[in-house]
């Protein structure tokens, strides 16, 4: 019995800490850093949709650079205008070099009789002149100090106005003792996470009248999506449960890792409803059975219109579904019913296929059942599990 349970690691928010996996992308940082250190910076953007871990992977880089001569600087962008974005950035790199060095810069940028080192805040509006001064300014100072080269990683970049990321590009094209870093949050990936962040890029160095040379700043994106393997995904959920004295059991963790499609920001949110549960049931270990309760309840619409769906079957929809599920990847309407029944001549196979198919044209537009190029799939994970459970196939 757990009386006094800890604080629920799954709702632990600090960016960094629980880092895992990601390999080849914190290895593709490690090339630009070297690059940086012998004084020819490759700069970076990094692409996903929401929850895909892009503030995390920011951090796992500070953390990586932050040793010896090397200042790792997080800074994130609101929703403000260009000169804010611009003045974020510098403002970002002095307070860590305060920090470390113990000086007083934002003191200075903030001094209400005007800043002895800095020209952005004498100003009103954001000049590409002003940002180089201030940059260099920060790198003269940094130096001093024992802090030779600055990685800048820009959170919520996305964000940032035309002018602005042109103004970077300017600023920084004598600057080789800066590497940034630019997150892009993406709403659809359609080409891919490197092609649509290169597309944000683009559309937004044009609204920079044309200058796509501050797209092309930035020499290549890497893309951040759902862990690649299941063992990462559950690497995530070990990671975050290490020391804690409520575990889960290795099914429950693998669910989770499946249910979630891999994707960091579902693993959290799926873990911590598991956890909380098995924390106000007393119990020191989530089961397969604490884990479908909690599956019902968050998912209760798609379970709900799982067993709707299984309501309504025939018994040759079942099948076709429990065997779609067993085969776990898209599937022509021919191959799945050969797959069915093998032992049936061809030409009552093809008399089968078309019923088969059928059913599953009415399974897509239920959205439990996709259709492309003749190949059928129940590929969203939470819906393939509801459709499990609710077949009985747990």
């Amino acid at each position: 019995m757990i009386h006094n349970p800890p604080h629920n690691p799954f709702v632990e928010q600090v960016a960094g800490d629980y880092f895992v996996g990601r390999e080849w992308q914190v290895q593709e940082f490690k090339s630009s850093l070297a690059g940086l250190e012998a004084g020819q910076p490759r700069h970076l953007y990094i692409a996903g949709l929401h929850g895909t871990g892009k503030t995390s992977y920011l951090q796992k880089l500070i953390d990586t650079s932050s040793t010896g001569s090397v200042l790792g600087v997080l800074a994130t962008l609101d929703q403000a205008t260009a000169y804010d974005q611009a003045s974020t950035l510098v403002k970002s790199v002095a307070a860590e070099i305060d920090h470390k060095a113990s000086t007083r810069l934002i003191e200075d940028w903030e001094s209400p009789e005007g800043s002895t080192h800095f020209y952005l805040p004498r100003r009103d509006r954001l000049l590409s002149d002003d940002l180089r001064h201030d940059l260099k300014t920060l790198k003269e100072i940094a130096a001093s100090s024992g802090l030779s080269k600055t990685v800048i990683c820009i959170d919520e970049g996305h964000r940032i106005e035309g002018s602005a990321l042109s103004a970077l590009k300017n600023a920084m094209q004598h600057l080789n003792d800066y590497l940034v870093i630019l997150s892009l949050l993406l709403i659809h990936e359609k080409g891919g996470a490197v092609e649509d962040g290169r597309a944000m890029l683009d559309r937004k160095a044009g609204e920079a009248q044309g200058d796509y040379g501050a797209s092309r700043f930035f020499a290549k994106g890497i893309p951040l999506g759902p862990f690649e393997t299941q063992t990462e995904a559950e690497r995530c959920i070990r990671r975050r449960l290490q020391g804690n004295p409520i575990g889960f059991t290795d099914t429950v963790i693998a669910l989770i890792a499946s249910v979630s499609g891999r994707v960091p920001h579902e693993i959290i949110a799926i873990g911590s409803d598991v956890y909380d549960r098995t924390s106000r049931e007393g119990h020191q270990r989530a089961t397969k059975e604490i884990f479908l309760a909690s599956f019902k309840n968050r998912f209760s619409h798609d379970y709900g219109k799982a067993l709707e769906i299984r309501s309504q079957l025939s018994e040759t929809a079942r099948r076709a579904i429990l065997t779609l599920l067993e085969m776990g990847r898209s599937t022509e309407v021919d191959a799945l019913a050969a797959r069915m029944y093998p032992d049936i001549p061809k030409d009552a196979q093809r008399t089968v296929a078309a019923g088969i198919k059928g059913e599953l044209d009415r399974m897509c537009n239920s959205a439990f059942c996709s259709e492309i190029d003749g190949r059928y799939e129940i590929d969203h994970p939470v819906r393939r599990y509801a459709l499990e459970i609710a077949l009985e196939l747990e």
